[in-house]
């Protein structure tokens, strides 16, 4: 369940649990060497202990769609590349299907301004926690 509305979400699957514990991306590495599910706030892109829905996440960074669309269509970017991510993963890590395949990922440097979706306006690949890059429906 989301930890500020109470209503349930999918925040990633457990299969994905097993491979992060035998082998970490390398950026987590140190942040995380041999935690389970309870420790999930150590795991990259987690500003805090908290696993919340897209839509909590969304209102949570103060995004909200200028025509009044739900808050759980906001997209947001990889945390560790510039692609739209496709995946939410230990309830607080936004992923692009790459990423999300790859158990060594590591952050990418950005694509540039002509080839990020968020035109190179964003913390670094690999810090900062989720990006928001607008809503989906829009």
């Amino acid at each position: 369940l989301c930890e500020e509305c109470d209503q349930p979400y999918f925040g990633g699957e457990r299969r994905c649990e097993v491979p992060f514990r035998e082998a970490p991306p390398a950026s987590a590495a140190a942040a995380a060497p041999e935690q389970g599910p309870a420790e999930a706030a150590a795991r990259p892109g987690a500003p805090d202990s908290r696993r919340v829905c897209p839509g909590c996440l969304a209102l949570r960074a103060g995004e909200k769609c200028p025509n009044g669309h739900d808050p759980s269509l906001i997209e947001w970017k990889c945390f560790y590349c510039c692609s739209v991510a496709s995946w939410f993963c230990w309830g607080n890590t936004h992923m692009c299907d790459s990423c999300h395949d790859n158990l060594r990922r590591a952050p990418r440097p950005c694509a540039g301004v002509a080839n990020c979706p968020a035109r190179g306006k964003h913390p670094a690949n690999g810090t900062g926690g989720a990006f928001c890059l607008g809503c989906s429906m829009c």
